[in-house]
């Protein structure tokens, strides 16, 4: 996998997988291929959702986060962040805010024993319907397991929003709702995915030892 791609999204009418942005993020182990992933929505599920987090006052990384990381990492679990990040395509903050704002994300996870393989990420505004990655499109869940070469069945999606449970449907895995981020302000009713009230929940139900299927 390259270790950083962006992209000119100012023409999305020809775009393909292989243009969703995507790099390898800071304090990554070396790569080594599991048979599962795990794709974690970033803001409410690994971060405290401050509404466009992008600064470094806006970074608190939600409690047993990192504990969850490590546990489904033990439990056979590649790990990436699809994250939508519509504030850069409004001109709220920067592309580098967001890879700063990751680097730290990263060195604290990291100063936990938590670290994640892969970030993707769309940039592009809701609305702009050209866009194949912006959930609950599942651009970027196609893009990460043509990456990480795994079976629909071994891919397990985390998000705080009907959009992340809606893109998991979409690309056929298994998605779930958490309980820790924004799910409150949804509009829908939340008893139609199945749900857990935060990550580490979720871990404790999916990968410690002895339960460790996805299914």
């Amino acid at each position: 996998m390259n270790s950083m791609h962006s992209m000119n999204c100012s023409d999305l009418r020809h775009m393909t997988l292989q243009d969703i942005c995507s790099y390898l993020p800071p304090y990554a182990l070396p790569y080594t291929a599991k048979k599962k992933l795990l794709l974690c929505d970033r803001d409410g599920v690994l971060n405290e959702d401050t509404h466009f987090p992008h600064l470094m006052q806006d970074l608190r990384i939600l409690p047993g986060a990192a504990e969850a990381l490590r546990m489904f990492r033990a439990a056979g679990y590649n790990i990436a962040v699809v994250s939508n990040q519509g504030g850069i395509g409004m001109g709220l903050y920067p592309e580098a805010d967001f890879f700063t704002f990751n680097e730290e994300l990263c060195r604290l996870l990291a100063q936990e024993g938590a670290y994640l393989d892969r970030i993707y990420w769309c940039p592009h505004p809701e609305g702009q319907t050209d866009c194949i990655c912006r959930k609950p499109k599942p651009g970027m869940i196609l893009r990460a397991m043509a990456d990480f070469g795994v079976r629909e069945e071994d891919v397990l999606l985390a998000g705080d929003r009907f959009s992340d449970v809606q893109a998991a449907s979409s690309a056929h895995v298994q998605g779930y709702l958490l309980r820790s981020g924004w799910w409150r302000d949804e509009k829908g009713n939340p008893g139609d995915w199945p749900a857990a009230d935060s990550l580490r929940d979720l871990a404790a139900l999916k990968a410690y030892a002895g339960n460790d299927k996805i299914d």
